[in-house]
Order: C-alpha cells, then sequence, then structure tokens
C-alpha cells in the first residue's frame, strides 16, 4: 500500500492537504495511506537537515550511517509534499522545502518529493519549462490536492468544473512514477559509473543531433563536451538538488554500498527530470503517444472527425494505437520507466519508408479538427483551444490550452506573453 506524508509548519494547513489529498484518492479509486508529519517529527527532521546543510564535510567519514538513521521516520514514506515555506519549524526559518527536499530523497529514499506553493503566481507556465534550480519532482499548488489527476488519467475520476479538469499533461501518474523509480533504482545497481549517459540511454548521432544545448549542457555544466559526461560527472557537476560538498563526497565513497545507494537514488531522480523536462518536453527528440498522434494524423487509427477517435490516443503507453502497426517496437525508447510511458525515437519516426507511404496516401482532410490541451490532458476541437508559443528552442514549440481553462479565474496562467 502506497504511504504518503505531508509536511508543513502549520497544523491546520497541514491537516487540510492531507484530508484533501485522501479525498482525491478516493476519487481515483487508490488505496494508499495519508499521515501528516506530526509537529515534534516535522521539527526534528529540520534541526537535522540544517545540522546537515552547515556541515563543511570534514568529519563526514563517521556519519554516513547517522544521516539515513536521522530520516528513519520517512524511510517508508513514498511521497512526499512538503509547503515551500517553512518558517515556524525549529528556529530555521531560512530553510525551505528546497532545501529539505533533496536531502529527504536522497537519504530516507522517498522516490517522489512534491513542494507546494512556492510559485502561487502560476497554475500553468506558458513557457513549460522546469525551474532551473530546485529538487523537487513536482511543483504545484495546494488548491489542486484534491484532484484525482495526480493518481489516474481516469476521465470518470474527474468530478465536473474547469478546475477539477484541470490536469497538466507534465504531471506524472503517481502510482505509475513510484514504481518506475524503484525500477530505475534497481537497474542503476548494475551499471558502472564512468558509463556515459547518452550512450546508456541508446542516443545515436542522429538521435543526438535534435536534442538542444540546453539539455546537453545540465549533464556537465563544467565540460565543452557533455555529451561525453558520465554518470559520475553528471553526479559532480550537474547535479542541483543535493550541495557540491555532499556529492563530491558520495563520488569518492562509490565503492561504499550506503553511499553508492544514496547517489544513485540521486542520479535517478535528477535525470529522470532532465528526460522529462528538457528531452520529452521539447517533442522532438523522443515523442510521446498523444503528440505523436497529434503530429501525424495519417497514423490515427479511426475516425478522425470523432472525438471518441481521439480520446483512446490521451494515453501513457500503446504501439497497438497506431494504425496498421506502422509504429515499431525498434522506434521505442526502450528504457521507459525513466519516462513512466511510451515514448518514440522521433528521427526513426520520421525517416522510416512505410509511414511516408503512408502520409503519401492520406486522404482525411479533417485531421486539423482536434488538438491536444497540455493543461487537461485532452484532445479537444480546436475551437475551444488557445494556442500558445512554448519556449523551447524547437520546431514544435506551438501547443494548445483550453479556452476554458483561461478564462477561469481559478487557474492562473504566466506568463501570458507566450499566448499566440
Amino acid at each position: 500500500m502506497m504511504k504518503i506524508r505531508v509536511l508543513d509548519d502549520r497544523q491546520a494547513n497541514e491537516e487540510a492537504s492531507t484530508n484533501s489529498i485522501k479525498n482525491a484518492l478516493k476519487a481515483a479509486t487508490i488505496d494508499a495511506q495519508v499521515h501528516p508529519c506530526d509537529h515534534e517529527l516535522a521539527a526534528s527532521l529540520v534541526k537535522f537537515a540544517a545540522g546537515m546543510r552547515k556541515n563543511d564535510g570534514d568529519n563526514w567519514e563517521n556519519e554516513p550511517n547517522t544521516w539515513h538513521n536521522n530520516l528513519e521516520a520517512l524511510h517508508d514514506t513514498d511521497v512526499l509534499f512538503i509547503d515551500f515555506q517553512l518558517p515556524q519549524l525549529a528556529d530555521h526559518g531560512w530553510l525551505t522545502a528546497e532545501d529539505l527536499a533533496g536531502l529527504f530523497r536522497a537519504f530516507a529514499g522517498i522516490p517522489f518529493v512534491i513542494v507546494l506553493n512556492r510559485f502561487q503566481e502560476r497554475d500553468f507556465d506558458l513557457s513549460m519549462l522546469p525551474p532551473t534550480q530546485t529538487a523537487a519532482d513536482l511543483h504545484m499548488n495546494d488548491k489542486f490536492l484534491e484532484n484525482p489527476g495526480l493518481w489516474t488519467l481516469s476521465t470518470s475520476a474527474m468530478t465536473t468544473g474547469e478546475k477539477c479538469n484541470f490536469r497538466p499533461w507534465q504531471w506524472p501518474s503517481l502510482p505509475q512514477v513510484i514504481n518506475d523509480v524503484e525500477t530505475c533504482i534497481s537497474s542503476m545497481a548494475k551499471v558502472d559509473f564512468t558509463t556515459r549517459i547518452l550512450d546508456y540511454f541508446d542516443f545515436s548521432e542522429e538521435r543526438l543531433g535534435s536534442l538542444s544545448r540546453s539539455a546537453l549542457g545540465i549533464l556537465n555544466p563544467e565540460s565543452s563536451a557533455p555529451e561525453k559526461a558520465t554518470f559520475a560527472d553528471f553526479l559532480k557537476n550537474g547535479c542541483v538538488s543535493i550541495d557540491a560538498d555532499i556529492r563530491t563526497y558520495l563520488a569518492d565513497q562509490l565503492s561504499d554500498d550506503i553511499m553508492r545507494l544514496t547517489a544513485i537514488r540521486i542520479v535517478v531522480s535528477e535525470l529522470r527530470r532532465w528526460l522529462n523536462d528538457m528531452v520529452l518536453a521539447a517533442q522532438d527528440t523522443l515523442i510521446d503517444v498523444p503528440h505523436l498522434a497529434q503530429r501525424m494524423p495519417w497514423l490515427v487509427e479511426g475516425d478522425t472527425s470523432s472525438q471518441e477517435t481521439w480520446d483512446k490516443y490521451v494515453s501513457l503507453s500503446g504501439n497497438d494505437l497506431f494504425k496498421n502497426s506502422l509504429i515499431k517496437n525498434s522506434f521505442k525508447f526502450d528504457k521507459e520507466c525513466w519516462l513512466s510511458k511510451t515514448t518514440y525515437w522521433l528521427n526513426d519516426v520520421q525517416t522510416s519508408p512505410e509511414i511516408d507511404n503512408a502520409y503519401l496516401s492520406f486522404k482525411d482532410s479533417s485531421d486539423a479538427g482536434y488538438v491536444f490541451q497540455e493543461d487537461f490532458s485532452r484532445f479537444a476541437p480546436i475551437a475551444e483551444c488557445e494556442e500558445f508559443t512554448a519556449a523551447f528552442n524547437s520546431l514544435w514549440a506551438s501547443r494548445y490550452i483550453s479556452k476554458a481553462g483561461l478564462s477561469n479565474p481559478d487557474i492562473r496562467y504566466a506568463p501570458k506573453v507566450r499566448l499566440a
């Protein structure tokens, strides 16, 4: 059974968030335990984290087991929600959730950490770019905690009203993610940290050509050739969720089982974010099911003037959704657990002669009738959608959101300069 904790310095808010999550889980028919962190536990956790941040590394050789033992109360947590501001805890008013998220993930082994209310001025970022320096796996505002969309893609779980239907495609499906993070960690246990990251993920020279410099640079900001970055390089130079002194120490202690596992947790979390937020989000190196269906409607099976046809393509998986098996298994990104959805190498799809032939024989002129809404994770008639330009350095930066969502005062979109 999934175990979820909520950490907030204000007890009333903590209880309200806990109840909202319980309501969302009930709507999504997910069986889970949700607990607030009591004030005493929260204060002790923050006090430990503050000590970690102040430690200069001189005495770490005798402390690794203490790091993990101090966070024992969180060891069985699958998802942790932390409010961004924590001024009332343990007299460490300078600490925020960003200071805690990376430490808790690494040393308590929490698969997924969500920071609440850091960006209260926007619910949907029209740039579609992630925060550049964050330890969180996801940012969201607590007014959406009662939304079942974090836990399921099922439309039957959604209640009426545009605020409840708000479910950005960039949100994960948390039950799937929790399992996949564990799979990633297990697979990384067999990987030498001197392995090149792009080799591990099967980026060929042709596939690498569409990857932006911004995405490449994250792998090793200290190198002029980041495409050669190894997992060790990324741990020392690319990761942002843990202080540099701790990362360097871990990189030197990879022969120790506990330290290696800690390093793997950090690398898995940050490379999953890199793949999702910097590679897949642009949809020009890897592409997922709904964006492939929209971009190449000649692959769609069924009547492309029908809402029912397009609804099938709001999916996290499924080669069998596409016409005549034109999407081959060889096109798939085979390390699916790192993205928690089926994706395809766009270059492989675009250079397929069979797909070219399908395009040449495509006669349907109604393909532009439906587009994918990034904010509601659904296809809708184009008349119900508003076009915007995401901040990707990509030919495919034009995206769509719901007009109903945009006009709803309960949902904040920014920066609005990106609206077409």
